[in-house]
């Protein structure tokens, strides 16, 4: 059937995608690393419906500076989206991702027992619906709303060797999430099921884990 629609998994895909990468020490203890990448696939099926095609992008940067023999600090950039094109039965679509992320972190060995390391990150996550009318379809009302993912992570580290081949580490990590989510809620209004009942979800959440870890090495 011409005008069915066709399962996406089932479609036939083509995928090119172009990839630069560049490494530049511009000092003798700093480096930077590049990468840019573009691509799109392409998908064909025994029907006009379904998914038409794909784009996606993605920057990223890296930094890594040696202070001393003791001390290094390193630190990323990236950001990526992906545009999925989608032909249905009464309407076209499409579906957006856009991610970006960054952090810093550093390690060190203030003596010759102990090392030292923290980072600090974020993430910056969103999914777009933009729906808009086929040829003779009804007309669209105003489309869903977007959905959008943030975390914040720190993470800290110390170890201490008791013995050559033994040491001990502790790992405290704090994360801090929102999560804005249509189908959970929208507008103040919760996702009610056919009898009226609701559930709802804390879009604010915090979470702190505490570990210690002993490592034995054996030589």
């Amino acid at each position: 059937n011409i005008n069915g629609v066709f399962p996406t998994t089932l479609e036939d895909r083509v995928r090119d995608k172009l990839r630069f990468a560049a490494d530049w020490t511009p000092v003798e203890n700093v480096s930077l690393q590049l990468m840019l990448e573009d691509g799109k696939d392409r998908f064909s099926a025994p029907s006009e419906q379904g998914l038409r095609d794909t784009n996606m992008r993605t920057v990223g940067v890296d930094l890594a500076w040696k202070i001393s023999d003791k001390w290094r600090v390193t630190g990323w950039w990236n950001v990526g989206s992906q545009t999925l094109h989608i032909n249905n039965v009464g309407y076209l679509a499409e579906l957006a991702n856009n991610t970006e992320s960054s952090g810093v972190g550093f390690v060190g060995n203030p003596s010759s027992q102990y090392e030292l390391g923290a980072t600090v990150s974020y993430l910056n996550d969103r999914n777009r619906y933009l729906p808009t009318q086929a040829s003779g379809a009804a007309p669209l009302g105003g489309g869903l709303s977007d959905i959008n993912y943030m975390l914040a992570s720190l993470k800290l580290f110390g170890k201490y060797a008791l013995e050559k081949n033994a040491d001990l580490r502790l790992d405290i990590m704090h994360q801090a999430a929102n999560l804005g989510e249509w189908t959970w809620a929208n507008n103040g209004t919760s996702f009610a099921y056919s009898d009226n009942s609701t559930v709802s979800m804390q879009p604010n959440q915090e979470v702190t884990f505490v570990g210690v870890s002993y490592i034995y090495k054996l030589k």
